[in-house]
């Protein structure tokens, strides 16, 4: 809000590239575009000791595993299956040696979801189902649960505008609107939600998806990328 008002910026907008779009192709969507976005964080501790005596032990591992599956199946079991929300968990660490049972287990991922009432019904569920996994293996777990980004929620006003002055540019084949939002998160949601603005979706057409170890940049967009923003900029 301080850098909006200091700067006086009434509107927003912002280019991400896709590969799954066509090259060269604009997409947009009125109205929310982007998810909810969150971190979860679970550390879980047992008792340490060798692979060989698991009974002398308490395995994080072990219970790290159902705590895995468990929040998988609140996801499918308790949710309306037309309300979409996905949780992911993309690291892991655990352990030092192959044959000793560690002591800790840290587990880091992350929500997605478009319903503010379901955030709220996931989070709990976590925070609730973790610690009692762990404590009915006899071990113990602690969730920290982050709230990232907001939706970013594209003003319908802005997208036409977008788009007459877009065609010119594009032209009529080369501008098309997104059926449905997209569960990945964004940090331009706090610009959206201070002024009306928009994002948008521009395609690299390219064979490997954002996070992809073989994604790559595709540099020979730049200049009309960064093109498209200029012209954008002094005809809205």
């Amino acid at each position: 809000n301080r850098f909006l008002e200091t700067f006086n910026i009434g509107n927003a907008a912002s280019l991400h590239w896709w590969s799954e779009i066509p090259y060269g192709e604009l997409f947009l969507r009125k109205g929310v575009l982007t998810a909810l976005s969150d971190r979860i964080h679970i550390d879980i501790r047992g008792t340490a000791g060798h692979a060989a005596e698991p009974h002398m032990t308490i395995d994080p591992i072990t219970i790290s595993s159902h705590i895995v599956i468990a929040i998988q199946t609140m996801l499918t079991r308790e949710i309306d299956p037309r309300d979409p929300v996905v949780v992911s968990f993309g690291q892991i660490e655990a352990g030092y040696a192959y044959n000793v049972i560690p002591e800790q287990v840290n587990l880091w991922g992350t929500l997605r979801a478009f319903s503010p009432k379901t955030r709220d019904f996931v989070q709990s569920r976590i925070e609730t189902v973790a610690p009692a996994i762990a404590k009915a293996f006899r071990g113990l777990a602690s969730v920290e649960y982050t709230r990232n980004y907001g939706q970013v929620e594209n003003d319908s006003e802005m997208v036409d505008k977008v788009v007459n002055v877009g065609i010119p540019f594009f032209g009529e084949d080369g501008i098309k609107m997104l059926e449905r939002p997209l569960l990945s998160g964004e940090d331009f949601s706090f610009f959206s939600s201070c002024v009306p603005s928009v994002f948008m979706l521009m395609g690299t057409g390219l064979e490997y998806g954002l996070h992809h170890p073989r994604y790559d940049i595709p540099e020979n967009m730049l200049p009309f990328s960064a093109a498209w923003e200029s012209y954008m900029a002094l005809t809205l």
